[in-house]
């Protein structure tokens, strides 16, 4: 191609313009994406003339990608895609009451803005038919939409949110795809040419009367050629598709970047994310590339920073393994002091995706914002290392993490694309040798004390596992009938914290035969707690926050003990879900407490835990 940085650059100020034009056209951004990256690939073939034909180059290439679009998409689309807003969805649905000739007049004159001749110019009918084809949708548009059609503009400024980070193919794939498609021109026209020539030849003997023939001569060391093959491109990772510092800056509006350096992930000096338990998600992956956005710090305000890890598999199966890797490093995650605070789906981003907020208790607090998505062959994961303990700012990450895939959008190797992204939150994922249970990931801070927890192994109970404190209260035991598969666990800190023997968590569960047997099991438990006083002058206990329900419950008590001339401290609770019980208490220590919150916030991530057990559905 002659003048290949004026078609880079024409491509690059043009894309996203055709893009929201064709979108606008066919309600269908995939249809769209296909439609402007193949008319970008012919006009990288037909450049010269295209450069030619005296004419403005986008008005060449439009036609062509509207014409793609509306071959590859199908109607009424917009009702199938639950990223659109209402307003955006009502104006989509307006255009699609008119023709398509309508629509693309309405648009060329509202959207593109061009004259009722250059409009008559592009759909090849006179200005007359222009006019009258412009009022009836005009009048129809306004009717539905019940706005004029001159804000038409304005109610589709919501196609740069819809398409936002969109990526299509870099200029230089687009260009080499121009090429190979001229080549194939040239190769099957001079294939053309010489049939036509050899039957030529044929007619031409004929005619000199010479009975001579090439029927059934073998043409030694001539072949006969086959159909010339384009070069597909091959998957590739490439810098220009990761994040750029607007786009992360989301994730932390007021803070201050520094310039972000990109190096390959097998560079041993690239940064170590927490909880990612090795380099690559994929041991095998073809290539990875590492982005980090480093953060300035000021006087007054630590600085939060971003990084990004793109990976490319060999297979799609396989990067769906490295993507099911990526999100249990996080789920479980086994970084020391570090708590999952809450796990979010996301829909519209991708073929999956999962976004997790977690918060690292050493000092200085910081928490994580964590998004880990997959295109077909590529995953990539944006880590948020936000300073304090707020928000984990899940909705931004929500929009960084749809960039992300859209900057990988229309890239060989790579899926589905991204449009608004739909966020929920979730129970955290099954994680550990008994899911059930509580694990150290799901544990508060306590406060002033620079340990972590750990756990000790899964085992059957055997007795009330709080003997030292709430259980000269209530003596329920997990280990005799009516419950069965009982499981216990407790969870120390480091004996280096000097802390009490008596501290730390316990956690019990079990399942009874019925719900109703539940429900009566918890209901002796309430029964004991609530006249322990009449029946202990050394216990003092008072109801907590409490979630009472049909199909689950919880109950807590802050309780006080007499022990050995010292008082003692401690939360209980208990849940039920279905036919599933559990009971979790904290023995608190001099100087080593947790407030109410955190355990009212830890008997809900119990509940969230044994909901995986077959007995909790009931």
């Amino acid at each position: 191609m002659r003048n290949p940085d004026q078609f880079d650059d024409f491509y690059k100020s043009a894309r996203d313009r055709l893009l929201m034009q064709t979108y606008a056209l066919t309600g269908d951004l995939p249809a769209a994406r296909a439609g402007v990256r193949d008319a970008f690939v012919e006009a990288a073939h037909h450049w010269r003339k295209v450069t030619h034909s005296g004419t403005d180059p986008e008005d060449w290439i439009r036609p062509v990608a509207w014409r793609n679009a509306v071959r590859k998409h199908s109607a009424r689309i917009w009702h199938k895609d639950k990223a659109l807003d209402e307003s955006l969805a009502a104006t989509f649905e307006s255009l699609g009451q008119l023709s398509l000739q309508q629509r693309k007049i309405l648009l060329l004159r509202h959207l593109v803005r061009l004259h009722i001749s250059d409009i008559a110019r592009e759909v090849g009918q006179s200005q007359r038919v222009v006019e009258q084809e412009l009022d009836e949708a005009t009048e129809r548009f306004e009717n539905h939409r019940g706005e004029p059609a001159l804000t038409l503009p304005a109610l589709l400024s919501g196609l740069t949110q819809r398409g936002e980070g969109t990526q299509l193919p870099r200029p230089t794939i687009i260009r080499r795809s121009g090429s190979a498609r001229r080549r194939v021109h040239t190769v099957v026209g001079v294939f053309a040419g010489l049939a036509v020539l050899g039957g030529a030849g044929v007619v031409v003997t004929q005619d000199d009367g010479d009975s001579a023939s090439l029927a059934g001569e073998r043409l030694i060391g001539s072949p006969t050629p086959g159909p010339a093959k384009a070069s597909v491109p091959q998957p590739e990772l490439d810098s220009e598709q990761l994040l750029e510092p607007s786009q992360v800056d989301r994730l932390a509006p007021s803070n201050a970047w520094g310039t972000p350096t990109t190096a390959s992930n097998t560079d041993e000096r690239s940064a170590r994310l927490p909880c990612r338990q090795s380099r690559f998600a994929d041991a095998m992956a073809k290539s990875s590339l590492i982005r980090s956005f480093p953060g300035k710090s000021t006087k007054n305000k630590p600085a939060a920073s971003v990084t990004q890890i793109s990976e490319l598999s060999a297979s799609e199966k396989a990067a769906e393994t490295g993507f099911n890797r990526t999100v249990s490093w996080y789920a479980a995650c086994d970084e020391s002091q570090v708590q999952l605070i809450s796990t979010q789906s996301v829909k519209g981003v991708g073929d999956e995706a999962m976004i997790f907020a977690l918060r690292s208790w050493r000092r200085p607090t910081t928490t994580y914002s964590v998004g880990i998505a997959r295109t077909g062959r590529v995953t990539t994961t944006t880590f948020g290392k936000l300073p304090g303990a707020g928000s984990a700012a899940m909705g931004p990450m929500s929009f960084v993490l749809s960039a992300s895939i859209n900057r990988l959008c229309g890239e060989p190797g790579t899926g589905t694309c991204a449009g608004s992204p739909k966020i929920r939150q979730i129970p955290p994922l099954p994680i550990g040798e008994e899911p059930a249970l509580l694990s150290e990931v799901d544990l508060p801070r306590v406060e002033d004390v620079g340990f972590p927890w750990y756990g000790t192994d899964p085992s059957k109970p055997t007795k009330n596992p709080g003997l030292s404190s709430w259980a000269r209260c209530d003596k329920t035991s997990f280990a005799k009938k009516p419950v069965k598969n009982g499981i216990t666990r407790t969870f120390l800190i480091d004996k280096r914290a000097k802390l009490s023997i008596r501290f730390g968590i316990d956690e019990t569960i079990g399942v009874l035969p019925s719900s109703g047997a539940a429900k009566n099991f918890v209901r002796r438990i309430k029964g004991k707690l609530e006249s322990c006083e009449d029946r202990d002058a050394g216990m003092t206990v008072v109801s907590g926050p409490s979630l009472p329900g049909r199909k689950r419950e919880v109950v807590t008590w802050e309780l006080e003990t007499e022990l050995d001339k010292e008082t003692v401290g401690s939360l209980m609770g208990v849940i039920r879900k279905g036919r599933v019980v559990a009971q979790i208490g904290f023995v608190s220590a001099p100087r080593a407490s947790l407030t109410p919150d955190d355990f009212e916030a830890l008997m809900k991530r119990a509940l969230d835990r044994i909901s995986v057990m077959p007995e909790a559905k009931g």
